[in-house]
């Protein structure tokens, strides 16, 4: 993920503590680096960890939890470590 602005470094960080992928600032793409990044999403261990990433976030409810969040005027403070975090 070349990240530009905003919450996209977070969420490229994010993506690569759980090896589905790499993160770096788009000022700093250029074609050496992006061909570095890529590489090793190559391979079959980033391939499988992708797909399970991909697999968990199917399963999962965030925005019905935003909603029940927002509905009740409170925040479920575990369930949003969670959703963060991706830890259960």
């Amino acid at each position: 993920m070349a990240h530009v602005f905003a919450d996209q470094s977070l969420w490229g960080w994010r993506v690569q503590q759980v090896g589905a992928g790499v993160t770096l600032p788009y000022r700093a793409l250029d074609a050496t680096r992006l061909e570095g990044s890529l590489r090793p999403l190559l391979d079959d261990r980033a391939r499988a960890r992708a797909r399970a990433v991909g697999a968990a976030m199917a399963d999962d409810r965030p925005a019905e939890l935003i909603t029940e969040t927002i509905e009740s005027g409170h925040a479920p403070l575990a369930d949003l470590r969670e959703i963060v975090s991706g830890d259960p």
